[in-house]
């Protein structure tokens, strides 16, 4: 996944969190993970895409961010 953000020339940011910290259990505990996930937003903040534990595949999160980019693309 943090592959993605080279590939998408800087127009995505990839942020990852430790499932067992603080910030991770309270990420988990706001979408619904039981313990981890994937989560996509749109520039404004709304969620484009979940998907719950071990239930994402890398293609699939691709290609939610080529739909994502394709519906919001970044200013230029």
């Amino acid at each position: 996944m943090s592959g993605f953000e080279a590939e998408f020339g800087g127009q995505v940011r990839v942020r990852t969190m430790q499932c067992d910290s603080p910030e991770g259990k309270a990420a988990a505990q706001r979408y619904g993970f039981v313990s981890h996930g994937m989560v996509i937003f749109d520039p404004y903040g709304q969620v484009m895409f979940m998907r719950r534990d071990h239930l994402v595949t890398a293609p699939e999160a691709h290609q939610a961010l080529v739909t994502a980019l394709a519906k919001h693309p970044p200013p230029r």
